[in-house]
């Protein structure tokens, strides 16, 4: 033990500097180097001039939150993008696709049916007396009316289908790859149910398909 405490004394009288010691050539350049780093910082601090000692530790934090913001930003920009595109094709009253939206899917529809000879069904919808039904029992139940067509329309719709609403009384059905007797049969299937639905109680309404 004591030679380990005499051993340990003579490292740390040798790692300390004495004035007057001589210094190797490696010596002075690594005390250089300090004193150029110390003269950096306190000419930074004093002007706001020149380049502060970078932190590694701090270095990374800083890029990993600039990283973390620019991705936070590019999703909510996207996110809000979406949004906008979605109100842009979206009926408030019904919350199906707007007229908008339906010519859009027609064009794309028709190119792809005439390309690839597969057929295109398109349904138009009326709903009989919607004017009488607003004059006669207010705008609110004509609302309720046009939301119970609507609904209809969505719970028979396939992934592939388009329901609409072209703007008054008018709604739209975009059934690809649906023939001429598949599109008759799923007319027919709607008026039915439409027929037969209690909205709010009051009896259900009628609609002209073609």
């Amino acid at each position: 033990v004591r030679r380990l405490e005499q051993h340990l004394a003579a490292g740390r009288g040798a790692g300390r500097l004495q004035p007057g010691a001589p210094v190797g050539a490696l010596g002075r350049r690594k005390a250089e180097e300090g004193e150029a780093r110390i003269a950096d910082g306190n000419r930074f601090a004093a002007t706001g001039q020149g380049e502060p000692a970078r932190d590694p530790v701090t270095f990374g934090y800083v890029s990993l939150a600039t990283l973390v913001v620019f991705t936070l930003f590019g999703y909510l920009a996207g996110s809000a993008a979406d949004r906008l595109k979605a109100l842009s094709e979206t009926d408030p009253l019904t919350g199906l696709a707007n007229r908008r939206r339906l010519l859009e899917a027609l064009r794309r529809d028709v190119a792809e049916g005439c390309r690839y000879g597969q057929p295109l069904s398109l349904l138009l919808l009326a709903v009989d007396d919607l004017k009488a039904i607003n004059d006669r029992q207010g705008h609110e139940r004509g609302d309720r009316v046009l939301v119970s067509v609507g609904e209809v329309l969505r719970t028979n719709s396939r992934r592939s289908d388009l329901p609409a609403r072209m703007g008054g009384d008018e709604l739209a059905l975009v059934a690809p790859q649906t023939s001429l007797e598949a599109a008759t049969a799923l007319a027919e299937r709607i008026r039915g149910e439409l027929a037969a639905s209690r909205p709010d109680g009051q009896a259900g309404c009628t609609v002209s398909i073609g």
